[in-house]
């Protein structure tokens, strides 16, 4: 039987990532908490809002369903925003 990685350790770095931004200041709009009862690990879609930079969830692949949104004042910060990270 083929066995493909850890699914703990990516769903505990899920995890982590989501607690870091509250931590930080961003608001969980939803989800923000694994999915109970079921087989295997589970989380719940996410949405961060107020994520920053220096957040995990934001500077990392968070290989889980995740969406951090940057807050922006102007386009050229978006456009820096974005430029940021090495995957646009």
């Amino acid at each position: 039987r083929l066995r493909v990685g850890d699914y703990r350790i990516i769903f505990d770095v899920i995890k982590n990532q989501v607690e870091q931004a509250r931590t930080l200041g961003a608001y969980i709009a939803t989800g923000g908490q694994e999915i109970r009862g079921m087989i295997g690990y589970w989380y719940r879609p996410t949405v961060i809002l107020y994520a920053t930079e220096e957040m995990d969830v934001v500077r990392k692949e968070t290989f889980g369903p995740v969406l951090p949104i940057i807050p922006f004042d102007e386009d050229e910060e978006a456009i820096r925003i974005a430029r940021y990270h090495p995957w646009g």
